[in-house]
């Protein structure tokens, strides 16, 4: 098991994290490596008129692919088997996340759209925040909320403004070294 977690895990590349893609003749869409949804992963496309959710990984392939190893692995080898297979199946996880995701340059006209992907037009949004590493949507269909790696919210913050412009609203929570310091003046 830690000869399959090692070779996946060369096989990987960086994450690109969140990148302004490059398209012939302009700025292309901000683009999210990896936001959850449930326990869903999925790539986020920000164009002019448009957000994509990519899925890059069901619940199914998160969630089956551990339990299954971990089973596996404790049927074998009891504990130290049981967290071999965790390691396992979190490699294979991400290793299916990344081989899923589309690599800029991308545009709205060249991104395709699977039937497991979702679509959400700007005009049915009424407001967008982004609250810390969570990108939260609202919309007449009801609130969706898209965990993200830390760090993403203020990256992607200055973006989101122009896009979303009057929809849009950051709740940057206050950082206790920051509430310290407002606190000792």
């Amino acid at each position: 098991m830690a000869a399959i977690v090692i070779v996946i895990g060369l096989k990987l590349a960086p994450s690109p994290n969140v990148t302004s893609g490059q398209v012939l003749g302009g700025a292309g869409p901000l683009i999210v490596d990896r936001a959850v949804l449930g326990a869903s992963i999925y790539q986020l496309f920000f164009f002019d008129t448009r957000l994509i959710l990519k899925r890059l990984a069901s619940a199914k392939t998160t969630i089956f692919s551990v339990a299954l190893l971990a089973i596996a692995g404790f049927g074998i080898d009891r504990l130290i088997g049981a967290l071999a297979g965790i390691a396992a199946g979190y490699a294979m996880q991400e290793y299916t996340t990344q081989s899923g995701r589309v690599k800029p340059p991308v545009s709205d006209s060249t991104l395709k759209i699977g039937p497991n992907d979702v679509e959400v037009p700007y005009d049915e949004l009424d407001k967008v925040e982004l609250d810390g590493n969570k990108l939260v949507l609202f919309s007449k269909r009801g609130i969706t909320r898209l965990g993200m790696s830390r760090g993403y919210g203020a990256v992607m913050s200055p973006r989101l403004m122009t896009i979303f412009q009057k929809k849009f609203k950051n709740t940057e929570s206050v950082h206790s070294t920051d509430a310290s310091r407002k606190q000792d003046n």
